[in-house]
């Protein structure tokens, strides 16, 4: 399945056609396993809708193989990685601006603390703040 730009700019899924049960689906950065995301490529809008897409089309009942973390149910997956991603683009854009950058990534974290407070892979997170604040703050 194509999915097109997502985490990266070209997302796929790969549902294997066998018997095997539950069906297996090999999906890359679709979806991660409780782990911080990279959305600096600036897809943080094609992402929800992959995710909704693979809600409707990919078996209820998958397991899925992601890039980062270890295989699950493929809707608790989705949904978690879906209210991730919602979490840090209101976070940006909730978070009043200020020239201290230093400032504004910390306040960012600390809201999506909230909602993942581990550090497996926190630098992707904080990687993606500045380029997503400039998407939004200036849209």
């Amino acid at each position: 399945m194509d999915l097109g730009r997502g985490e990266s700019p070209h997302d796929s899924a790969w549902v294997l056609d066998d018997d095997a049960s539950p069906p297996r689906v090999f999906c890359g950065d679709l979806v991660v396993d409780h782990m911080h995301c990279y959305l600096a490529d600036g897809f943080h809008e094609e992402w929800p809708a992959n995710l909704r897409r693979a809600r409707r089309e990919l078996p209820g009942d998958a397991s899925m193989y992601m890039g980062h973390g270890k295989p699950g149910a493929a809707s608790a997956l989705v949904d978690w990685t879906d209210g991730y991603v919602e979490v840090v683009v209101d976070a940006v854009r909730q978070t009043p601006p200020t020239d201290d950058a230093a400032a504004f990534a910390a306040a960012v974290t600390r809201t999506v603390r909230s909602y993942l407070p581990g550090d497996d892979l926190l630098f992707l997170m904080q990687l993606s703040i500045e380029p997503l604040r400039r998407r939004l703050h200036t849209a």
